[in-house]
C-alpha cells in the first residue's frame, strides 16, 4: 500500500478488483488475491466514507456513481477504472483477429461491519454476492450473467467444503443492501452510466472473520476458473440474504 488516496496496479487478466471503501483487511486480502491472479486493482486509501462530497478534506463514497462522477474523486478513483477496462478491451477482445476474452471482470470487495451476520435459521454468512437483483423480477439490471453468478455460488461452496468454513455463500436478497441493484450502487455503473455488456460486475461482501490469506487464494482460484469458462449449466442452490 502507498501513501495516496488511491492505489492502482496494473495486470495482464481481463479481470479489476476494486476497493471502494477504506479497509485494510479488505485491502491486503485483494493484493494478495491480485498478486497470484496478476489482475488489476484500483484500492481507495484516503476517501472516508460520506454522505457529501468534500475532495479537500478526504470526504466521498466511491461506492457511490454520483460520488465518483465527482471532480477530482473521478479522476483519482473511477478514470483508473474506466481506463484499465479500455486496455482490457483492446489486449483482449481481438488479437491478431482472435477473440482471447469476450468479457471483462469487475469485482467490487467489502466486508460486513459486523462479524456474525446470520439467516432466519441461524446460518453464518461468509460471502454475499451482489449482481443486481431488484425489488421484483420486473426491476431486475443484472450486472453479471446469471450462470456466472451460479458458477461463482458453485465454486465458493466447492472451496468451502475443502476449508471448512463456517458459514455459506449467499446472494443478495431482492431490493436489499447487498444486492447490488440501487441505481447508484457502483455496481451498476456498466448498466445505468454506460449500458456496457462487455463488463461482467458483481458485489461481494465479505465476513470480515474470512479476510485472510486462505480466502485470497480461494478467490483467485476461483477467478481463475471463471476465466476458463464460457457457460456453466448447474443451478445451485441459492439462499439470499
Amino acid at each position: 500500500m502507498n501513501d495516496t488516496r488511491i492505489s492502482i496496479q496494473n495486470g495482464t487478466r481481463p479481470v479489476i478488483l476494486v476497493v471502494p471503501h477504506i479497509d485494510k483487511d479488505v485491502a491486503n486480502m485483494v493484493e494478495s488475491c491480485a498478486s497470484m491472479l496478476d489482475c488489476y486493482t484500483v484500492i481507495n486509501n484516503g476517501f472516508i466514507r460520506s454522505k457529501d462530497v468534500d475532495a479537500r478534506n478526504d470526504l466521498a463514497d466511491c461506492n457511490r456513481i454520483d460520488h465518483v462522477k465527482q471532480p477530482v474523486v473521478q479522476d483519482e478513483f473511477w478514470q483508473p477504472i474506466a481506463k484499465m477496462k479500455r486496455q482490457i478491451e483492446a489486449r483482449f477482445w481481438r488479437q491478431n483477429s482472435q477473440i482471447l476474452y469476450d468479457k471483462c471482470l469487475i469485482f467490487y470487495v467489502r466486508a460486513f461491519h459486523w462479524t456474525n451476520m446470520r439467516d432466519k435459521d441461524g446460518q453464518e454468512a461468509d460471502v454475499v454476492v451482489g449482481y443486481g437483483a431488484g425489488p421484483d423480477p420486473h426491476r431486475d439490471n443484472y450486472t453479471c450473467s446469471l450462470w456466472r453468478r451460479n458458477l461463482f455460488v458453485h465454486l465458493w461452496r466447492a472451496t468451502s467444503l475443502v476449508n471448512k468454513t463456517p458459514g455459506d455463500i449467499y446472494v443478495g436478497k431482492r431490493g436489499g443492501k447487498f444486492a447490488g441493484r440501487n441505481p447508484n450502487n457502483i455496481n451498476q455503473y456498466y448498466r445505468n452510466e454506460k449500458r456496457d455488456s462487455f463488463v461482467q460486475s458483481m458485489q461481494l461482501s465479505f465476513n470480515r472473520k474470512l479476510l485472510t490469506p486462505k480466502t485470497s487464494l480461494n478467490l483467485a482460484v476461483i477467478i481463475e476458473e471463471m476465466l476458463d469458462r464460457s457457460s456453466f449449466e448447474e443451478q445451485p442452490m441459492l439462499k439470499a440474504i
